[in-house]
C-alpha cells in the first residue's frame, strides 16, 4: 500500500512546473526501496501461507484466504517488475 501512495504522491508532483525538484532522485530512490521491501514481505506471506497449510486446527477458507493472499503479494510484486518500477535507468 504504501508503493501505491509513494508512487501516486510521486507522479502527481510532476505535474507542477519543476517536476520533483533537486530532491527527486533521493524521492525515486526512496520509493524503490519500498518496492524492494514489498518483494521481501510477498515471501514472509507465501511462508506464513504454506505454514497455515501445515497446520491442522486452522480453518479451510482461513488457508484459502491466506493462499489467495500470498497470491496477491507476489502478483503486485511482479506487476511492479515487470513495468521497470524498480529501475533507476
Amino acid at each position: 500500500m504504501g508503493f501505491v501512495i509513494g508512487l501516486a504522491v510521486l507522479l502527481s508532483s510532476l505535474e507542477k512546473p519543476g517536476g520533483l525538484g533537486d530532491g527527486g532522485d533521493f524521492k525515486i530512490h526512496l520509493l524503490q526501496i519500498v518496492g524492494l521491501l514489498t518483494g521481501f514481505g510477498a515471501l514472509i506471506v507465501i511462508y506464513s501461507a504454506a505454514k497455515s497449510w501445515s497446520d491442522t486446527q486452522q480453518w479451510i477458507w482461513y488457508k484459502i484466504w491466506n493462499s489467495l493472499l500470498a497470491v496477491a503479494c507476489v502478483s503486485f510484486f511482479w506487476f511492479i517488475y515487470h513495468w521497470h518500477l524498480l529501475n533507476s535507468a
